[in-house]
């Protein structure tokens, strides 16, 4: 406990949550491949039998669903 003369530092505000604009990819055990676009309710998946078309089908329901995010490359 800090005695009245001693100062007390204020805590920072926390971090932000990192944006959700990345791309995941990955295999299921024995199952599809997912591509993986953002995190909770607007995340969005794209599954196939391989890595490719599961990013392909992936950029295809971004780009004809209008998905909210930027894919804009390098700074923005």
């Amino acid at each position: 406990m800090a005695d009245e003369e001693t100062p007390t530092e204020p805590t920072p505000d926390p971090e932000p949550a990192a944006p959700t604009n990345d791309i995941r990819i990955g295999r299921d055990p024995n199952g599809p491949w997912k591509a993986r676009l953002g995190s909770g309710d607007s995340a969005c998946e794209g599954t196939g039998e391989t890595a490719n078309e599961a990013l392909s089908s992936l950029f295809f329901q971004v780009v004809y669903r209008g998905y909210p995010f930027d894919l804009t490359i390098g700074p923005h």
